[in-house]
């Protein structure tokens, strides 16, 4: 029973666990497996499993010269030894910070100090001073991180081995993923990863292959962070290959396949690839379950891939999924920054104020985050407002000239709204009034009509529009226009025209009627 008798001590050392060794103990005992499982993935999310990491990149000059100050006023923060002159310094600079960690965040484990080197904050010397603090022990490791400790992977080894084989495997190989990410070394998980494969392997059970693939898929993440991409894109293969030859698949491993897809296809800017394999994870995740700065984080990429990729032209699927809610805010001091000066009637404002995000309700004054902008100019795109974008673009210049894929894309961006600009004019018009002057064109996309020209094959080329371009005439018949995802304004504008199409109907019965009143009576 050296399973019980582990966790009996962890519990031990951890009183407020006391009820969870009851339980768990309990099911133990009585091979209730599949409770026991259901136990265990409530257990392994409890705070005592979590790893906190906190990494250093740059220490702020006030924060040190406060710590300092505290040291030299008051004294008794557990300074080692504090000194004015190189290596005494950085330790005493770094024991406060770690005195600091340690009664702020509760932070125990290896801490290593760092210092930069050269002019920029990317590059680190090795380890310059290795400290041991109360309660911190002294280690030889090189990580970067501070580090909480490895419980999750005792609990592994010395609790949850003693029945892998005998619960559901792709929970079995859930547990093992989660473990694997505590690891420091890539190399040390992936060892783990290929351990536990192996024992799937000598199960010889069926439908091994879902948690085997779910095994895979985090170890082609593990090689993209190694720096081998060419190993990461051959497991991918492989479990798409897998993924085509099975049915009934868990929808844990579909998402773990997109997942790792759009991390590699985000490692190597692809940004059209990264945006579907998300969007697709989306479909395969329930996303109340993701953490708030996840799914910001995630936000941002799609929103930064649909504006940079190939033929991504439908930014109403985007904006109509619940990860958009994350950090599409509409701020109302952004409007009037705008909009400074403008007609308070103006169609551009009632779009963003009338604005509705499935799930929230009407936007009037939710605080934005800092990314708020991307929003703008995602909802600009969407309904091919060039103007808007030009004055964003002018307003958030700065925020979009930290984002270096977007400066190198600037004119990208240009023929890209001006392609959904001009499908928002043949949206506009009525069904049948789909002639358009390209001199109508013209002025609404500020282009010259040789531009416009090349912009309509542009649309052809990629199937967005079909029609005839007529250069003597000067005009384009469109007979189609490719489906999209619409907006509320848009939803809008098409209401308006069925009420009308509805009106000419009755107007057209009138006129029968009237006309022909004995055949109608009879």
């Amino acid at each position: 029973m050296a399973a019980l008798q582990y966790l009996e001590s962890f519990c031990n050392a951890h009183s407020q666990l006391s009820d969870w060794y009851t339980t768990l103990a309990d099911l133990y005992q009585k091979k209730l497996w599949h409770q026991l499982t259901l136990k265990l993935e409530q257990f392994v999310v409890l705070p005592v499993f979590q790893v906190f990491r906190v990494e250093f990149y740059l220490i702020p000059v006030n924060f040190v010269l406060l710590l300092l100050y505290l040291e030299l006023r008051f004294g008794g923060l557990g300074v080692y030894k504090l000194g004015f002159s190189g290596r005494d310094l950085v330790i005493g600079i770094w024991s406060l910070v770690v005195m600091f960690l340690k009664g702020s965040l509760g932070v125990t484990g290896k801490v290593v100090a760092l210092w930069p080197r050269g002019h920029g904050f990317r590059s680190w010397k090795q380890p310059l001073v290795e400290m041991q603090a109360e309660g911190i022990p002294e280690t030889t490791a090189l990580p970067t991180k501070v580090e909480a400790g490895d419980a999750l992977i005792q609990l592994y080894h010395n609790f949850i081995t003693d029945f892998e084989t005998k619960i559901n495997l792709l929970k079995l190989a859930h547990f093992a993923v989660i473990v694997s990410r505590q690891y420091p070394e890539k190399e040390a998980a992936i060892g783990f990863l290929e351990g536990v494969t192996e024992k799937l392997h000598n199960t010889k059970k069926t439908r091994i292959e879902e948690p085997i693939l779910y095994i895979k898929m985090q170890i082609a993440l593990f090689k993209l962070e190694q720096g081998d991409p060419k190993e990461c894109q051959k497991l991918l293969d492989e479990g798409k290959t897998t993924l085509d030859s099975m049915t009934d698949i868990d929808p844990s491993v579909y998402a773990s396949y997109y997942w790792g897809s759009c991390q590699y296809h985000k490692a190597r800017q692809e940004f059209a690839e990264f945006y579907k394999s998300a969007l697709l994870y989306l479909a395969y995740t329930a996303v109340e379950y993701l953490s708030e700065s996840f799914k910001l984080d995630l936000a941002f990429d799609l929103s930064l891939s649909a504006l940079l990729g190939d033929n991504i032209y439908n930014f109403g699927e985007l904006l109509a999924h619940p990860i958009s809610e994350s950090f599409f805010r509409v701020h109302p001091l952004f409007i009037s920054h705008v909009y400074q000066g403008t007609n308070a009637n103006d169609n551009h404002v009632d779009q963003l104020v009338e604005l509705v995000i499935p799930g929230i309700g009407l936007i009037k004054s939710l605080i934005g985050t800092k990314v708020e902008w991307l929003y703008y100019i995602l909802e600009a795109f969407n309904t091919g407002d060039l103007v808007l974008y030009q004055k964003l673009c002018n307003v958030h210049q700065a925020a979009l000239t930290a984002q270096p894929a977007l400066v190198q894309n600037e004119k990208k961006l240009l023929e890209k709204i001006n392609i959904l600009c001009l499908m928002e004019i043949i949206f506009s018009r009525p069904a049948d009034d789909r002639t358009i002057p390209l001199s109508v064109i013209a002025e609404s996309t500020k282009l010259s009509v040789e531009d416009v020209e090349y912009l309509l094959m542009k649309s052809l080329s990629v199937h967005l529009i079909e029609g005839i371009i007529d250069q003597v005439e000067g005009t384009v018949h469109v007979s189609w226009v490719q489906p999209r995802v619409l907006g509320i304004p848009q939803i809008k504008s098409l209401r308006d025209r069925l009420d009308n199409w509805v009106d000419k109907v009755h107007t057209a019965l009138l006129s029968v009627e009237a006309e022909t009143p004995d055949l109608v009576a009879a």
